[in-house]
């Protein structure tokens, strides 16, 4: 068999292939299931916490949450955890859907930048993590920190509004043997992954805001990414700016970035072709965007440098 074939069979195992559940997801009775089940956990708390980052999914999902679903406003709590890699647009973003919705009320904006620059990791003693992962250029899924660290301070939210229930803009379902599901609980936290029930690609996403007349604007941060900078800024610096990249030195240099795309693959959200294109073009951000993620950065640094 010729080297290339054997390469591409290869390529065709890496991105997976799309799973039994795949169809499941996409199908009209799963989805109204989907949705009676997240309304069902709405209703039957007296308060839920709703998990907005300020990126696309999780903008998309207050507008389905409070445009399509009409829920009860006064049941929420929309909270935005702001580490501190925010660009300028994506705050914008933030308090633009926030206003187009009605939401101020229910809305808490908390910086937790100093919890994120005071977290050590316990088995490799690390201070400052972000530092670490700038310095070293390591993207933050490879150290799988982010979600322990909002995992905690979600559980001091939970004991403040006396509710376990963090509903996100996450998409992709969880899966128990052949069936999936909206609902994840872990560490006292029920989590459920709101958009599993209007699961679609990133671009799609971003489409669908505009068309619904949304005052979100993409931020174009890059690494895939539409309201944390470190993702963009280390893939523009581990590719030196350069979009159009050879498939196996994505996979060897950032194989997060492999992981991120096959799962739309498995859960039947993007085809092979559609995925090979996402890894050989890189999303990047623009020079221009990436030298004001320069200056976040640094003075990120220099902040975490207090705790080194």
């Amino acid at each position: 068999m010729e080297g290339s074939a054997v390469r591409a069979i290869t390529v065709e195992k890496i991105l997976g292939t799309r799973t039994k559940v795949a169809e499941l997801l996409k199908s009209d009775e799963f989805k109204r299931k989907m949705i009676n089940k997240l309304m069902s956990v709405i209703n039957n708390n007296k308060k839920v916490i709703i998990a907005y980052s300020g990126g696309a999914d999780s903008a998309l999902l207050l507008y389905k949450l409070f445009r399509e679903l009409s829920i009860n406003k006064s049941k929420t709590i929309i909270v935005t955890l702001d580490h501190g890699f925010k660009t300028e647009r994506v705050k914008e973003n933030i308090y633009n859907v926030i206003e187009d919705l009605g939401l101020y009320e229910n809305f808490e904006h908390i910086n937790i930048s100093d919890k994120i620059m005071r977290f050590i990791d316990k088995e490799s003693k690390i201070k400052c993590i972000y530092l670490y992962m700038i310095t070293h250029k390591r993207l933050p899924c490879s150290l799988k920190i982010c979600g322990y660290i909002y995992d905690i301070i979600f559980s001091e939210l939970s004991m403040k509004y006396r509710t376990n229930v963090i509903i996100t803009g996450s998409m992709f379902p969880v899966i128990k043997g052949d069936t999936l599901d909206i609902i994840n609980k872990r560490n006292g936290l029920t989590i459920v992954r709101g958009m599993v029930p209007f699961a679609m690609p990133k671009h799609m996403v971003i489409n669908e805001l505009r068309e619904i007349g949304s005052p979100w604007k993409n931020p174009n941060i890059g690494g895939y990414d539409t309201d944390c900078i470190v993702p963009g800024y280390l893939l523009y610096m581990i590719y030196r700016g350069k979009r159009r990249q050879n498939f196996w030195n994505v996979y060897v240099k950032t194989p997060e970035v492999i992981h991120y795309v096959s799962n739309y693959v498995k859960f039947g959200l993007l085809s092979k072709e559609e995925a090979l294109k996402y890894i050989t073009n890189l999303d990047l951000p623009t020079s221009s965007v990436f030298s004001y993620m320069e200056s976040i950065v640094e003075r990120m640094r220099l902040e975490c440098e207090k705790y080194e």
